[in-house]
């Protein structure tokens, strides 16, 4: 597949016969076992490793306070769960993922524990269609759905997640039905019209859907994860941006890039990495041109934080180094260009440094 095949249409599986499609269908699920299975371990292995470690992962506390006993997360969830009044939003309860994966880094099941009461407090609010209950729904949902099948494929990756098969089983099951309402063809037109001027999303969307494909063994959202990957690379400009209402963003480039690699290792076949490769190659070198020598991320320019957008409790969007630093660590596993985890753990240093003169 290439991505020009994917412009100005859509893949329909329908096409096949369908006692083709049956046959087809157990194929593609050993496939997808198979080839995943390698993949699954390549993914831990990068979200373990020593330069997320010293960075991004290296504060085992981290959400400690914002998370209720129940598993509500963020003062907005929490909040909201105490007088089930207001507004909440389901990607709060993404940070799940972050903490497993800090979890299993250090070999610590209190962590893990933590991230499963976070993504499992999510799942019980979940309507019997699969959809949430709250503010901004499908792009809310989308973050959510990534989060929730990346700790999955890490736990089925990891020795520890063993200990926690039957709630990753439970986990799988609420996936799916998310995933069949974020593909319902009313639901996802009337998301695509609202996130028409954002890139990022189209490999938010493409990951959550990719992923949630390989780890239900469902060949139909890999393939609808395909056109998000590749619609969203069809935005990029000559300029290496990958635009982001209207313009720039170096926060928003940073997280569209990671979603994208993570899709790259965990759901792209080899024909698709070698189109989507000089597309990500593009994307960093502009992210890269964004950080002083100091490790700054410039936010000058920025069409959405540069203090012009709100974050879900109030405060102003800003450059979240974070989404960088992840960005350049695993384009230095791709690439095998070991210098972006040194560039990686620069900008990390100076996020520290600024954080610190902000307290």
């Amino acid at each position: 597949m290439r991505l020009a095949d994917y412009r100005g249409r859509s893949l329909r599986i329908s096409r096949i016969h369908p006692l083709s499609r049956a046959g087809i269908a157990l194929v593609l699920s050993a496939l997808i076992s198979a080839a995943n299975s390698e993949a699954f371990t390549d993914e831990l292995r990068f979200q373990t490793s020593a330069v997320l470690l010293a960075t991004v992962y290296h504060d085992r506390s981290w959400g400690a306070k914002d998370t209720a006993e129940d598993g509500a997360f963020s003062s907005v969830n929490r909040r909201w769960d105490q007088t089930r009044s207001g507004t909440w939003y389901i990607e709060q309860q993404r940070a799940g993922d972050q903490i497993i994966a800090t979890g299993l880094a250090y070999h610590d099941r209190v962590l893990v524990d933590r991230g499963l009461r976070i993504l499992e407090w999510g799942f019980a609010q979940q309507n019997a269609d699969g959809s949430f209950p709250c503010e901004d729904p499908f792009h809310s949902t989308s973050f959510f759905v990534e989060a929730a099948t990346h700790s999955v494929l890490l736990l089925e990756a990891a020795p520890e997640g063993r200990e926690f098969d039957a709630r990753v089983e439970l986990l799988r099951q609420k996936l799916a039905r998310t995933a069949q309402w974020m593909t319902q063809p009313g639901v996802e037109q009337a998301a695509k019209a609202h996130n028409a001027v954002f890139t990022h999303r189209r490999f938010l969307i493409g990951a959550a859907l990719g992923e949630a494909g390989v780890v239900l063994r469902d060949q139909r959202l890999v393939t609808k994860s395909a056109e998000y990957i590749c619609d969203g690379f069809l935005l990029q400009m000559p300029d290496e941006v990958n635009r982001e209402k209207h313009g720039y963003d170096s926060n928003y480039q940073a997280v569209g890039l990671v979603f994208a690699m993570r899709y790259y290792r965990l759901v792209a076949s080899d024909e698709l990495k070698q189109e989507m490769y000089p597309h990500l190659a593009a994307g960093i070198r502009w992210q890269r041109s964004r950080i002083t020598p100091a490790g700054d991320v410039l936010a000058e320019g920025n069409t959405r934080t540069a203090g012009q957008e709100r974050n879900r409790d109030g405060t102003a969007k800003s450059v979240n180094y974070s989404w960088t630093v992840l960005a350049l660590a695993d384009w230095a596993t791709i690439s095998g260009d070991r210098s972006f985890d040194e560039l990686a753990s620069r900008v990390w240093k100076q996020w520290e440094w600024v954080k610190t003169r902000k307290a």
